[in-house]
């Protein structure tokens, strides 16, 4: 049994995860979830802490999610899939990969954006979005040639220096 979490001082504090469902019960979870209505189930998976998952649940969601790709959920899933941080995304790109050849050509470039390079994908922006295709080479850096200090440059070196307790 696990030890309880601590709480404030003076209250004993509850553990908020129980054990990891049994096989059977991820089995029976899943089968139910899929007998729902679309919106039902899209509803569910939105709400999903995904840091929360153990290893078992978070392979059915992909599973989930790769077979939305399929249906009418395409979107949802995309916008799923674009928002999980890289290392969820990345475990699970084998799958994706499989799926890539069956989907309409808009859809797989979209999954492979969501992914980004790992997936052929375009590279992410730390925002999280796509960066932009653009063919051009990135724009050199000018340098400017190094020129000698003048003494009034190297007063003005001391000077600053000086005012903050001298060079060291």
């Amino acid at each position: 049994m696990s030890e309880p979490a601590k709480g404030k001082p003076g209250k004993p504090g509850k553990d908020p995860f129980g054990p990891p469902l049994e096989p059977a019960q991820v089995r029976e979870f899943f089968r139910r979830l899929e007998a729902r209505p679309a919106e039902d189930q899209r509803a569910f998976v939105a709400k999903v802490n995904w840091n929360l998952l153990d290893a078992t649940i978070e392979a059915r969601l992909m599973a989930w999610l790769a077979d939305a790709l399929q249906d009418s959920n395409r979107d949802f899933a995309l916008g799923i899939l674009d928002k999980l941080p890289h290392p969820k995304r990345a475990r699970h790109v084998e799958r994706f990969r499989a799926a890539l050849a069956d989907l309409p050509a808009a859809t797989a470039e979209k999954l492979q954006n969501a992914f980004g390079p790992v997936l052929g994908g375009l590279p992410k922006r730390p925002g999280g979005k796509a960066a932009p295709a653009t063919n051009a080479p990135p724009a050199a850096k000018t340098t400017q040639d190094p020129k000698e200090a003048s003494g009034e440059d190297l007063e003005r070196l001391k000077a600053f220096f000086d005012k903050f307790g001298g060079a060291r």
